[in-house]
């Protein structure tokens, strides 16, 4: 099950389980307690943790990770409404410092300046240039676009992915190609 699940948020997943296990061995939680994990655990892990010291998506993150492991193994999930309503408040409390303003979306004239200060004739600036556009244009995520590590053919277009060059029926010229993995599609779709 975990293969279904994006590095990163298996990356996320694990920090909150690592979390929980700490926090449960410093209070000396026996295991049989920590798995399925009951409200009341819980909700001291949420409130103690998370209240006032970080936001609401972390909290968030941690409860879903938590919730993903009991699933894995085949416990039930405890974690409802209740804990919801405890992330919530834990939220009220964080500082400001613990979440990020909303940023400004990406914009026409953004794609007009980065073009305006590119050189078109370099190899690298055309690469740029175009990763943005389809970036833009596709509504991709940026990681759906680039490689980040390292390349893996399961995650990453390349030149043996299938492409489309055809013209809408408006007349409209279009280049496509298959992305095997994105965040919303994990069987790949057409960019």
């Amino acid at each position: 099950m975990s293969w279904s699940v994006n590095p990163k948020t298996l990356s996320n997943c694990s920090a909150s389980i690592l979390r929980f296990t700490q926090f449960c061995d410093a209070l000396n939680i026996p295991e049989y307690i920590c798995m399925p994990a009951p409200k009341w655990l819980l909700s001291i892990f949420v409130t103690t943790h998370g209240a006032g010291s970080v936001g609401g998506g972390a909290i968030k993150s941690w409860l879903l990770g938590l919730e993903f492991w009991h699933l894995i193994n085949g416990a039930p999930w405890y974690g409802a409404s209740h804990l919801r309503k405890t992330a919530k408040v834990s939220h009220t409390l964080a500082p400001l410092t613990s979440s990020r303003a909303p940023r400004s979306p990406m914009t026409i004239r953004h794609l007009h300046s980065l073009k305006n200060h590119l050189t078109l004739t370099d190899t690298f600036n055309v690469a740029v240039f175009g990763t943005a556009t389809v970036t833009f244009w596709c509504q991709c995520l940026l990681a759906e676009v680039t490689v980040d590590n390292k390349f893996d053919p399961a995650l990453h277009a390349s030149h043996s992915s299938p492409q489309m060059f055809t013209t809408t029926m408006s007349k409209v010229k279009f280049h496509s190609f298959w992305a095997p993995k994105t965040k919303t599609h994990p069987r790949g779709e057409e960019i």
